[in-house]
């Protein structure tokens, strides 16, 4: 085998089910009575052949089961391939699992040292990187409290500094930028677009805009083999096209994890398996199994749009604490998206702790019959126009009600006028999204108030723009903080919904 930094050749994994019994009473019982035997053994991997050198970074793509993170497990020495060869040239590091290398009792700033130790550098040498660690992570406030009181994002914003602070040679990305808000995810990609250029990495994740900006080669998994190679673009298209498209029901393979997501249909007002909606209802139908171990069972649904930004994972988050011995749950959502694509993620938690992702595992198309044509934007919003003939204003003005409804006065004219007004999300500081944009023809000799539902929006920071069709100036603009105290997601929206 030649000098490539990582070089596989023929690998295979196979795992047992465990369905069956392997206790001796059993084995000799089968044996005296003759019964047949069945196999429960898989192959997770098979047939594994690549190899990245020094300055290149591979994109590994494919739905979840497809044998990814096993993948980087053999590739880290975390799991032995049952047949082929595996060639490693330099010292791998990075984060390859949600909380991998994290002890649960130790502090954030313990752990640091016990990463490097295990990376090989010295106490002193961990100590001169300390600070660059901590302030890339943005823990500061939070480095000396114990691991298990940190969020899956706190977790995975520490795991990230250490990996790309802690010098190695080959570094190893598994959904790292799953998790983690706006601000967090781009400065992490930059880190990966320039910092990172001279070390060999792979990179895997879900968001095809990530894999297009940072990769330089890809392969595509699917049932533990590789189907395509190629450059990121053709890749993800091959993907997109001949693996992702008209997802409209999951069925787990995951027969290893003690808690799992076992099923996932979507379905029309009529129970129907749809992927194509023009309805006012969407329903995801999910089946799942906690261990009793778990504590404080939770189910989390993230929906995201194609019409969003590359940072921005997902436009609305549904959360639903579970009773003990539950196995299956209704989501009907009201159905006010635009025309568009969307994919579902849908995630097991333990309290506030993931224990397991499930990502992109269903796909819809909401069409056009279902919305009103005059409007852009992610959501239709709903607005209601009224005379405010009463109160005659001069100029525009904003008010937030009681009744969770933002208030846009308009200013009187001597002759009838249109407006276009748009409603933004700003995320750290200067990074905004549009929801929603609307034109509206106003009345001469009237004020008009054209109040905006906020119970559809999520808490956050938000901008309105009006602007004047004919000559595209903005006349007001208006930046406000409104708190749902139904929803605290970073999510964009909230469309109603009910878990049943």
């Amino acid at each position: 085998m030649s000098k490539h930094s990582i070089e596989l050749v023929d690998v295979g994994k196979k795992f047992f089910k465990g369905s069956g019994s392997n206790r001796l009473r059993d084995i000799i019982q089968n044996y005296i009575l003759k019964r047949k035997i069945e196999s429960n053994d898989f192959w997770a991997l098979e047939n594994i052949n690549f190899h990245i050198d020094k300055g290149e970074t591979l994109g590994i793509i494919g739905a979840n089961g497809a044998g990814k993170s096993t993948l980087l497990k053999i590739i880290s020495g975390v799991m032995v391939p049952t047949c082929g060869k595996v060639e490693i040239n330099g010292t791998v590091g990075g984060l390859i699992e949600l909380g991998a290398g994290f002890h649960s009792e130790l502090t954030g700033r313990e752990n640091i040292y016990i990463n490097g130790s295990i990376l090989g550098l010295k106490e002193k040498e961990i100590s001169e990187r300390i600070d660059q660690i901590i302030n890339f992570s943005g823990l500061n406030s939070f480095i000396d409290t114990p691991i298990k009181k940190y969020s899956s994002g706190m977790k995975v914003r520490l795991g990230f500094a250490i990996a790309i602070t802690i010098d190695t040679d080959i570094v190893l990305m598994d959904e790292v930028l799953s998790v983690g808000d706006a601000a967090f995810r781009k400065r992490a990609m930059h880190v990966l677009e320039t910092y990172m250029k001279e070390k060999a990495i792979i990179f895997v994740s879900h968001n095809m805009d990530q894999i297009k900006t940072v990769c330089d080669n890809c392969i595509v998994l699917q049932n533990g083999k590789i189907v395509y190679k190629g450059d990121p673009q053709s890749s993800v298209k091959y993907y997109l096209e001949e693996v992702v498209n008209k997802k409209t029901a999951f069925i787990s393979m995951d027969v290893l994890n003690p808690s799992y997501l076992s099923e996932a249909r979507l379905l029309d007002n009529n129970g129907n398996e749809a992927g194509l909606f023009d309805s006012n209802e969407i329903i995801i139908n999910v089946k799942y199994k906690f261990s009793k171990n778990v504590n404080k069972c939770k189910i989390r649904v993230r929906i995201k749009s194609d019409q969003t930004k590359g940072f921005l994972e997902e436009i609305c988050l549904f959360v639903e604490d579970l009773i003990v011995d539950k196995t299956s749950s209704n989501l009907k959502i009201e159905n006010t998206f635009s025309v568009g694509n969307y994919s579902i993620d849908i995630d097991l938690l333990d309290g506030n702790q993931i224990i397991q992702m499930n990502t992109d595992i269903l796909k819809f198309k909401v069409s056009e019959n279902v919305v009103n044509k005059s409007y852009k934007g992610i959501i239709n919003i709903p607005i209601k126009q009224f005379d405010n003939s009463d109160e005659l204003q001069d100029s525009y003005s904003i008010e937030v009600n009681q009744k969770n409804e933002v208030y846009l006065y308009t200013p009187n004219e001597k002759k009838d006028y249109s407006l276009t007004f748009y409603v933004h999300r700003i995320f750290d500081g200067n990074y905004t999204e549009l929801l929603y944009q609307k034109n509206i023809s106003v009345q001469s000799n009237k004020s008009q108030v054209i109040a905006i539902e906020a119970n559809y929006l999520s808490t956050g920071k938000y901008k309105i723009t009006v602007e004047n069709p004919s000559h595209t100036t903005t006349e007001y603009e208006y930046v406000f903080d409104y708190f749902n105290d139904k929803h605290e997601s970073n999510g964009l929206i909230f469309p109603k919904h009910d878990w049943c």
